[in-house]
């Protein structure tokens, strides 16, 4: 006779496998012993876990990344020379209307969001690489090695960079430099070069 210790072991398998939408194997009338039971459940639930980390980052991506500028037309501009970007309309933004927001799409959902306020100098303050605040850089992947070819030639073109390949293990990157002084990353995987 089973203890209740392996009671419980067994009617937890059962849940499991209730969670897991497998209640529909009829457990009752397979007549499996308990032992292959016991490893059907485990096989599930391995299987079920393995699924879960393959997705287990619960976002896709950012969506947008506000800064602070005194020339939203200049770094549309760039944005859209170097890395195609599709530059969208400049609003009104705030409630006092002493500051405008201009959309630049860099990626199928991510954006910059560049705000222009009267009489904040913020974009003026450079510092040295991790001396920069809260966020130092950010980094932009590229959508090929050929896009990120062209990339490179593009900010050598504009002597945003000096086109230096970066070798960080999984990928290789490029630093460039925007025309607000902002320091950017253009990323690919070594793995889709």
């Amino acid at each position: 006779m089973k203890d209740d210790e392996e009671l419980q072991l067994g009617h937890c398998y059962r849940l499991r496998l209730s969670e897991l939408a497998l209640d529909e194997l009829a457990l009752d009338e397979l007549a499996l012993d308990e032992l292959a039971l016991d490893e059907l459940v485990l096989d599930k639930v391995a299987e079920h876990v393995a699924q879960r980390r393959e997705n287990i980052v619960l976002l896709d991506g950012i969506n947008h990344i506000a800064w602070i500028s005194t020339d939203a037309a200049r770094l549309a501009r760039f944005y859209a020379e170097v890395f195609d970007a599709d530059v969208g309309p400049t609003r009104t933004h705030g409630q006092d209307g002493n500051e405008t927001m201009t959309t630049i799409r860099i990626g199928p959902h991510t954006e910059l969001n560049i705000l222009v306020i009267e009489g904040n100098t913020e974009a003026e303050r450079q510092t040295p690489m991790w001396g920069r605040g809260r966020i130092d850089h950010f980094g932009l992947q590229a959508a090929s090695p050929e896009a990120f070819a062209t990339i490179r030639q593009r900010l050598i073109d504009k002597a945003a960079s000096d086109g230096s390949i970066n070798d960080f293990g999984q990928v290789h990157s490029i630093f460039f430099r925007d025309p607000d002084g902002l320091e950017g990353e253009v990323v690919i995987a070594k793995s889709a070069t």
